[in-house]
């Protein structure tokens, strides 16, 4: 083992070793393509040698069930790829013309994401068909957001100033109770209609209450009965609902 990787049945596996002063045990994880290992600061890393040894085979397992995943939702804009979109399943269709750039576009009634690209081009353009899926879903996010947050904001009678929406990863949504700003993510547009409201409705409540206390979730669920239904659903599919 050195800092940076341990070798496994010939395999190479990246590994983070953190420290912690309020660890109390020794933890094992994949996350972003590696293998984290989290410690106690007085846990050195040549007690920690022996535990990596016994733990080879989930170690190696795990890495490689996590490296699988991660590849599997990862889009490469081929034909017959899927991708969601307000809650059903989209088909990308590729296609080649003598256009001068990439051309994207959202067909509902077809379920599909038309993807045109330059004839002749050569090099990898997944970047640029990334970018420019992220932006379309951001535009079309916004819109979503202008139409259905002034509705629940007269619905619950709670009141925001703001809202933005960024290509967050990890959250569809947050809010900052002081200046009542209300952020979401742009996946939100790929998200049933019944599930974006949810979370819009759930962001105002944190106006209210800034935690997840019993008060919060009784309030949402006032206005969202089936909260707890929509927030299992969203659990479930979160590895789906990428860009």
């Amino acid at each position: 083992m050195n800092g940076e990787y341990i070798i496994i049945k010939d395999i190479q596996i990246p590994i983070v070793i953190k420290s912690y002063k309020t660890s109390k045990s020794v933890k094992i994880f994949f996350k972003n393509n590696k293998i984290i290992i989290t410690k106690p600061n007085r846990f050195s890393n040549k007690n920690l040698a022996p535990i990596i040894k016994k733990n080879e085979d989930f170690i190696y397992n795990a890495y490689l069930k996590g490296i699988k995943n991660s590849s599997d939702n990862r889009k490469h804009w081929q034909t017959g790829e899927k991708i969601f979109y307000k809650g059903e399943e989209f088909e990308v269709v590729r296609e080649i013309s003598e256009t001068k750039q990439i051309r994207i576009k959202i067909k509902e009634d077809e379920k599909q994401i038309n993807i045109v690209v330059p004839n002749g081009v050569e090099e990898d353009i997944k970047y640029t068909i990334d970018k420019g899926i992220k932006e379309l879903f951001k535009i079309n996010t916004k819109v979503l957001v202008q139409e259905r947050l002034p509705y629940w904001s007269k619905v619950t009678g709670i009141k925001y100033n703001t809202f933005t929406v960024r290509d967050a990863k990890t959250r569809y949504g947050s809010c900052v109770k002081k200046t009542k700003a209300i952020r979401f993510s742009s996946r939100l547009i790929m998200l049933p209609k019944i599930v974006a409201d949810a979370i819009m409705v759930h962001e105002l409540c944190h106006i209210v209450h800034a935690n997840h206390s019993k008060d919060f979730y009784d309030l949402v669920k006032k206005y969202i009965p089936n909260y707890s239904e929509i927030d299992k659903w969203l659990k479930k599919n979160n590895k789906i609902i990428i860009i």
